[in-house]
């Protein structure tokens, strides 16, 4: 785990990749610097977001900057496929079922698996550990390799959008 600043993080994302895949880069949830460096860096933006009105409204922004990104002459013939995954639901709630229905209808890259609502991802955080690693057998670490499992299934599929789809604020 590291705490870079702007100007650092596509040298420190180059210097990691050279050792060690995936990388994963976990940035605010709005607009900067280092979120732009990132995600200029990346080979997958996947974006989370719980269901709710400002997780949506966020995970939106950061869709926009994508399509930005992936417009700019240095992207051309390479977009960066992107993904979004809905966090911290509740099974069969009508939220979650609402927000899930509405990134689809607008044709938004949602990703089946979901991340539920589960204790273990706090407790494990408690020491910087993932769930897997607490609990290889337990209901998160079946969520995140679901999650796993549909993002290497798109890898090579346009299910994964690369920012095609156009979304008005």
């Amino acid at each position: 785990m590291h705490e870079e600043p702007e100007e650092s993080v596509g040298d420190l994302i180059a210097e990691l990749s050279a050792k060690h895949t995936p990388i994963i880069v976990d940035t605010a949830g709005f607009r900067n610097r280092t979120a732009v460096a990132a995600l200029v860096a990346t080979d997958l933006a996947l974006i989370p977001l719980k269901p709710s009105a400002e997780d949506v409204e966020g995970a939106m922004a950061t869709y926009q900057l994508l399509q930005e990104l992936n417009s700019t002459p240095e992207r051309s013939g390479k977009p960066i496929p992107v993904a979004m995954v809905l966090t911290m639901t509740l099974r069969s709630t009508l939220i979650a079922r609402h927000v899930r229905r509405q990134l689809e209808e607008v044709g938004l890259p949602l990703l089946a698996a979901e991340m539920a609502h589960r204790v273990s991802y706090p407790e494990a955080g408690i020491d910087g550990l993932a769930p897997s690693v607490v609990e290889p057998d337990g209901a998160a670490a079946r969520d995140i390799a679901a999650i796993v499992r549909e993002i290497n299934g798109h890898a090579s599929t346009h299910i994964i959008k690369s920012s095609s789809a156009k979304v008005r604020a």
